[in-house]
């Protein structure tokens, strides 16, 4: 399993106050480890081994530091990204609950998409068949708009003598 990226103190975390405690604390577990292994090897002399564990106790107390600091810089993104999940998960489960109404509601009407597919025909069909009316109907010449010209604006209308009154 991959290690969240606020947890490893990469991507977006790097140069945040979490990303350098996260990345303090592994390295911390992972020096402390190297340490505690080295001090059980055998073919080591025991000054050697002493110094090791002398080590591998240092690094479990910088862990332990490490762990109370990005308990404290981290605690309001890790507490905030789990209600971000548990809003998402509701939410996919509401969404799975309207697919299933979706589809069962499909199968009561098989009739529907048909339906809704010569409709949509029709009126791509009118759409282009009643457009060159509609635009010169509004006083638009689509070729005009296509050259980059502008067709001429209409004129609002006058008052008074104008009107023909």
């Amino acid at each position: 399993m991959r290690t969240p990226p606020l947890e490893c103190g990469r991507g977006t975390w790097a140069a945040t106050p979490a990303g350098m405690a996260a990345r303090d604390l592994l390295r911390a577990q992972s020096k402390g480890r190297e340490a505690a292994e080295f001090a059980t090897m055998a073919d080591m002399g025991w000054r050697m081994r002493r110094s090791w564990r002398a080590d591998a106790n240092a690094w479990a107390a910088r862990e332990h530091e490490a762990k109370a600091r990005f308990a404290e810089v981290a605690k309001p993104h890790l507490d905030h990204l789990d209600t971000t999940i548990a809003t998402a998960e509701i939410r996919t489960a509401e969404l799975h609950g309207e697919v299933g109404a979706f589809e069962h509601w499909q199968r009561q009407h098989p009739e529907a998409g048909r339906r809704l597919s010569r409709l949509e025909a029709d009126i791509t069909r009118l759409d282009r068949q009643l457009a060159p009316e509609v635009d010169q109907a509004v006083g638009l010449d689509l070729r005009l708009i296509d050259l980059g010209l502008r067709p001429p604006t209409p004129e609002p209308p006058g008052h008074g003598l104008g009107l023909g009154l």
